[in-house]
């Protein structure tokens, strides 16, 4: 008797995708960590006690490498599987696969979009509620749910669901490339569902930036293959080193000699192959940058962020380059952040504070300007050059300029402005040495390729 008892109080698999232990527990962690696919769960068990099966099925089908449907469907779950199967046929299904398959965080949230578009059809018809699962009381004939909602509106529902949930992931995808996490990001594969959420939801304050971020990243990266491209090395003498590629014939001919080959090898082991000396004629400007950006009240909104994805561009020259980078974003007085960026590795969260920050105000030049001579006074920065982007001209204090110009000359220091207003007053030439006021592309490449 008690081995009946045991039986009967066991819990029913009502699973039709075949999951095993680590896919079910997957599932339970998301449910814990995700207030809206908890949500969605709730919601549909309201109209269907089956529904928290359905939605742990239509997640394996998203996230499982090679989801397979059980042979026999669960007694009570025809509905289930025929939803399931339904997802399975759709034309979607294949591409968004390429998004969810063993990624839990966009599983999670395609199945959320696609048990919201079957929740709307249960609201509008409601069907029959059956709370044992088993389909004794709600069955007809040959097990067949009694569902009141014709089967073609269920299908339309679900393909409405995945057409919804493909269009989302395209533009988390999008999101997380821009932020400079996609899909091959190491730090991206470290980073908690709570964290990829938590990013996305700031991404989403600040994607009027986007399409100016893309651009003029894409801009950088051109103008940087141009600049590689244009590097010379010219040959200026022989020295001696372990450079096989570089190694003089007489020393190359050794090597076909059964006896002077170990000689070559010896050499090369000591750094004594005679060899050519070769010098690199690099396109200047290949020191760190410290880049000031105007936020003042009058670069809302499009001049903002032409600004952000001017300084982003700048940005990968230096990430690309492993160049220092330093940044002030300023209005007025004591309206201003800064950020030190080694190397030009910046991370999502960075990117998100960079572009978050927002004064308005008045303009004023000091304070950047002293910022980017402290910052190329550090021993890390004393090869920098200045990049201001502003849309105005600020007047300078005379003084200020005398001492702006001193530096600049103790410094080696260039300054270059990208004036997105397009005027320019001609006190600013006593101090800035190029100025750019055309935001064509041929113009950004240049700067790109002069920074």
């Amino acid at each position: 008797m008690e081995h009946e008892k045991g039986e009967m109080t066991m819990e029913k698999d009502l699973q039709n995708v075949i999951q095993d232990t680590f896919d079910k527990l997957t599932w339970e962690d998301l449910r814990k960590k995700s207030d809206v696919l908890t949500q969605r769960v709730v919601e549909g068990q309201e109209y269907s006690d089956l529904f928290p099966q359905l939605s742990q099925d239509i997640f394996a089908a998203l996230y499982k490498g090679e989801p397979t449907l059980k042979e026999e469907c669960p007694r009570g779950t025809e509905l289930n599987r025929q939803h399931v199967e339904t997802l399975m046929e759709s034309e979607q299904y294949d591409s968004i696969r390429t998004y969810t398959t063993f990624d839990d965080f966009s599983s999670a949230l395609a199945c959320s979009d696609v048990m919201s578009s079957v929740i709307e059809e249960f609201k509008k018809n409601p069907p029959p509620k059956n709370n044992e699962g088993d389909g004794s009381d709600e069955q007809g004939q040959n097990g067949e749910n009694n569902n009141p909602i014709p089967q073609n509106v269920i299908r339309q529902a679900i393909r409405k669901g995945i057409k919804k949930a493909e269009k989302n992931a395209e533009d988390r995808e999008e999101a997380f490339a821009a932020l400079g996490c996609g899909t091959d990001s190491a730090e991206r594969g470290t980073m908690s569902f709570d964290d990829k959420q938590t990013l996305l939801d700031q991404w989403r304050k600040v994607q009027k930036m986007a399409k100016y971020i893309g651009k003029y990243r894409n801009l950088s990266t051109s103008a940087r293959a141009e600049k590689i491209s244009s590097t010379r090395t010219e040959l200026c003498g022989v020295t001696m080193g372990d450079c096989v590629t570089r190694a003089l014939p007489q020393e190359l001919a050794n090597l076909n000699h059964p006896v002077l080959q170990y000689d070559f090898f010896r050499k090369m082991q000591e750094h004594q192959l005679l060899q050519y000396e070769l010098e690199v004629n690099e396109p200047t400007g290949m020191g760190s940058i410290v880049c000031l950006v105007d936020d003042s009240g009058s670069m809302y909104d499009e001049n903002e962020a032409i600004a952000r994805g001017v300084m982003f561009g700048l940005l990968e020259c230096a990430k690309k380059d492993n160049r220092d980078f330093a940044v002030n974003i300023f209005s007025y007085g004591d309206s201003n952040s800064s950020m030190e960026i080694p190397q030009g590795r910046y991370t999502p969260q960075q990117m998100l504070e960079l572009l978050s920050i927002s004064y308005g105000g008045g303009t004023s030049y000091e304070e950047p300007l002293t910022f980017a001579m402290e910052t190329i006074g550090k021993d890390k920065f004393k090869n920098a050059d200045i990049v201001m982007i502003t849309d105005d001209c600020c007047r300078l204090p005379d003084g200020f300029i005398d001492k702006l110009k001193k530096f600049k000359d103790e410094h080696d220091v260039k300054v270059t402005m990208i004036n997105i207003g397009g005027y320019v007053d001609e006190e600013s030439r006593k101090w800035v040495d190029n100025i750019y006021r055309d935001m064509g592309d041929e113009t950004l490449t240049e700067v790109y390729k002069s920074v």
